[in-house]
């Protein structure tokens, strides 16, 4: 079985939201079959090209472990595979051809078998659907966001619907709160965070807060979600409101 991961992604305004690997382990097939559960995504922003960009073309041409003379394929443009079969990433995270499974881009999965292309990948928002690969949005069906998979050299597009929300005003899901999310605000998985916390994603805190000034290299904090322009604003009166968007920010302290 292949590791249980979830996917991590850049934000606008230094927002991160990341999580973290669970692993099964059994050995490989020749073929380089994937395993049937979904792998967590995140949610986030992530056409910087990071290292995990170019560790993305270093293991496309590498050749599989499986025996096969088929040309090596690329599983951010599915290519060089036969008609039935799909380009993903087997259990050593090389390139091979893998049975296409019924499963379109976008729709809901349990395990990465059933996807047709991509894998299954389970969102912040608790949707699991099946996700291309990719390096940049470019490569995404509608120009998604693309996902980078915490310790794994691959990304895939976040094929996800989320829900919209409005600080202050709008109500998620019991368990859900509403996070910045690349600049717009929609409903994500409540974390635990406090007013100061260390933080890798805006939902490691708690509802009304985001994680700010978090990195790739470093964590952020858990800070104030405020209004930029009136009211509410921040608990310390002397907190400036950096925005996030024309209305909402969060408190510098």
């Amino acid at each position: 079985m292949r590791n249980h991961c979830q996917l991590w992604r850049l934000t606008a305004f230094s927002v991160v939201l990341a999580v973290a690997c669970s692993s099964n382990s059994s050995s490989s097939a020749a073929s380089g079959a994937q395993d049937t559960t979904a792998n967590a995504l995140e949610t986030s922003t992530s056409d910087t090209q990071d290292s995990l960009g170019a560790q993305v073309d270093a293991a496309d041409t590498k050749a599989s472990d499986t025996g096969s003379s088929l040309p090596v394929c690329k599983p951010h443009m599915n290519t060089g595979c036969p008609a039935d079969q799909h380009c993903g990433y087997d259990d050593a995270d090389k390139a091979a051809c893998l049975a296409n499974g019924a499963v379109a881009a976008g729709g809901a999965c349990q395990g990465t078998t059933e996807c047709a292309i991509g894998e299954c990948t389970q969102s912040q928002n608790g949707t699991t659907v099946c996700s291309p690969y990719c390096i940049s949005s470019a490569n995404c069906p509608h120009n998604e966001d693309c996902v980078g998979i915490v310790g794994k050299p691959y990304k895939v597009c976040d094929m996800a619907a989320y829900t919209a929300c409005t600080p202050f005003a709008s109500k998620c899901p019991a368990g859900q709160g509403c996070y910045d999310q690349g600049g717009q605000f929609v409903c994500l998985q409540e974390g635990k965070g406090q007013h100061g916390d260390t933080c890798n994603a805006s939902n490691d805190c708690i509802s009304g807060y985001v994680c700010a000034g978090a990195s790739a290299n470093a964590p952020g904090l858990c800070r104030q979600v405020c209004h930029a322009t009136g009211a509410p604003g921040c608990d310390d009166p002397t907190a400036s409101c950096a925005k996030i968007t024309s209305s909402y920010g969060y408190c510098g302290t």
